[in-house]
C-alpha cells in the first residue's frame, strides 16, 4: 500500500491520558517545541479537570483536546486520530518526548524510502543520564538485524526496514484510521499490542522502517492513570506474550526466529528472575532502614 504524497506532509500528535497532569505539564512544552507539528491533539480518556485545565490554559491554537468516556487508550488513541486532519500521525506517549527535530527527520525517512510506517529508538529514563548520551553510546554499537526481542534503544547501522518498531511511530493517516478500527484490544494492558499491528500491516505489503538518525524518550516517573495491580498486570503480560507468539508463530519464523515459543519462555524466564531481585533488593533496603 503505497498512497502518493502531497508536496507539504502536514503531522498531527496524538497523546493519550488520564489523571496525569503532573506527566502532561513536562509533556507539554517538548510536544510543542517539535519542528513540522500541525496539530496536537491529546484525548483524555475520562473526567480529568486537572489535566484539562492545563491544556486550557495553553494558548498554542495548534493544541487541542477531547475528553471522552473511560475506554483505555487504544480507543482514546482511535478518537484523536478520528479528530485529527493531518496527512501523518505520530502517536507519543503522555510520559515520552523527542528531540525537537524528530518529526522532521522521521517525514525525511519515510520520503526517502516511500515508507507507510516510520519508528525510532527509545531512550529509557536513567537517573543522571541525559537522553542524548544514551543515544550517542547506542549509535557507537549499532545493531544491522531485529527481532521481537531486541531492545528499544537498539539503533540501526542504517535505517533498517522492519515490523519490529518501538510503539511511538509517524504513520500515514489513512493507514493509521484503517489500522485502528480493526486492531483487537488485548485484554489486561497492551503488552503486544503495537507489535502485533505492525506485523499486521508488515503482512499487508505495507513498508515499516527505524530510522537511524533521531530517537524519542521517556520523560520520567510520573504517577496518576489507571490504576493497575502489579501482580494482575504481569499475569496478564505473560498471557498477552504467550498468545500473541503462538497466534504469530509462521511470521515471526518467517522473520528469522526458527523457535519463537522457546525464545518467548526465555524472555518470560528472565524477566521473572529480574522482578524477583528487584523485590528482593527492595527487601533487604526495608530491613536495613528498619534496623
Amino acid at each position: 500500500m503505497n498512497i502518493e504524497q502531497p508536496e507539504r506532509q502536514s503531522v498531527a500528535v496524538i497523546t493519550a491520558t488520564y489523571r496525569r497532569a503532573e506527566a502532561i505539564q513536562v509533556w507539554l512544552p517538548q510536544a510543542l517545541a517539535l519542528q513540522g507539528v500541525s496539530e496536537i491533539v491529546v484525548v483524555l480518556d475520562g473526567p480529568d479537570a486537572d489535566t484539562a485545565r492545563l491544556l486550557s490554559n495553553c494558548r498554542d491554537d495548534r493544541l487541542r483536546f477531547a475528553v471522552q468516556p473511560q475506554q483505555g487508550v487504544q480507543a482514546a488513541r482511535r478518537h484523536g486520530i478520528d479528530l485529527a486532519t493531518s496527512d501523518w500521525i505520530f502517536l507519543l506517549d503522555d510520559d515520552d518526548g523527542a528531540p525537537p527535530s524528530h518529526i522532521l527527520e522521521l517525514v525525511k525517512a519515510a520520503e526517502r524510502h516511500q515508507a507507510d510506517v516510520v519508528g525510532s529508538p527509545w531512550m529509557p529514563w536513567r537517573a543522571g543520564r541525559s537522553s542524548a548520551s544514551l543515544y550517542e553510546e547506542e549509535t557507537a554499537r549499532p545493531h544491522r538485524s531485529f527481532n521481537l526481542y531486541s531492545p528499544p534503544w537498539s539503533v540501526p547501522f542504517a535505517d533498517a526496514e522492519t515490523p519490529f518498531l518501538p510503539a511511538l511511530v509517524l504513520m500515514r493517516r489513512e493507514v493509521a484510521a484503517v489500522v485502528f478500527a480493526s486492531q483487537r484490544e488485548v485484554k489486561g494492558n497492551a503488552w503486544r499490542e503495537e507489535t502485533q499491528m505492525f506485523l499486521q500491516l508488515h503482512s499487508q505489503g505495507l513498508k515499516l522502517i527505524l530510522a537511524r538518525n533521531s530517537y524519542t524518550d521517556a520523560l520520567g516517573a510520573f504517577e496518576g492513570g489507571h490504576h493497575r495491580s502489579r501482580i494482575k498486570y504481569e499475569c496478564s503480560l505473560a498471557s498477552n506474550e504467550v498468545l500473541f507468539v503462538h497466534r504469530h508463530r509462521d511470521q515471526l519464523t518467517r522473520l528469522g526466529d526458527p523457535h519463537p515459543g522457546r525464545s518467548s519462555i526465555m524472555f518470560l524466564l528472565r524477566r521473572a528472575v529480574e522482578l524477583g531481585r528487584g523485590w528482593l533488593d527492595r527487601r533487604t533496603s526495608s530491613d536495613a532502614i528498619d534496623r
